[in-house]
């Protein structure tokens, strides 16, 4: 049966209204998905960052040694908020790790960031 040319522009019409859409709304996944791993990546890298000062500010330069109470708090601190941190000194020693303080916690957030991984990159 022959379509009449209303029939054949309407379902034309349709067909590139609907190939519109779909490149749309591709087109958005993929621009906010690279957005908002920019601003993960942007706000992981202040709170490095701010971590970084804060541990620093347990060191006493003048007498060469850690404020050692205060590192812990600091380090519990970031322990809880996700982040496993081991400090070392200028000769590699270590002063402070995470995962002797409380492995159980640190395999936890591991477990945790895998599983975040393979939700984002499956396979």
């Amino acid at each position: 049966m022959i379509l009449k040319i209303r029939t054949r522009m309407i379902i034309s019409f349709s067909a590139i209204v609907l190939f519109t859409v779909a490149l749309l709304s591709f087109s958005a996944n993929i621009i906010l998905e690279n957005q908002f791993r920019d601003y993960v990546m942007k706000k992981q890298e202040q709170k490095n960052i701010s971590m970084l000062q804060t541990v620093a500010g347990s060191y006493i330069p003048s007498q060469g040694e850690w404020k050692m109470d205060y590192l812990e708090n600091i380090c519990v601190t970031a322990l809880e908020s996700d982040m496993i941190l081991k400090i070392k000194d200028a000769d590699g020693q270590i002063i402070w790790d995470a995962t002797h303080h409380d492995n159980e916690r640190c395999e936890e957030i591991l477990d945790k960031m895998s599983s975040n991984i393979h939700l984002f990159f499956p396979g």
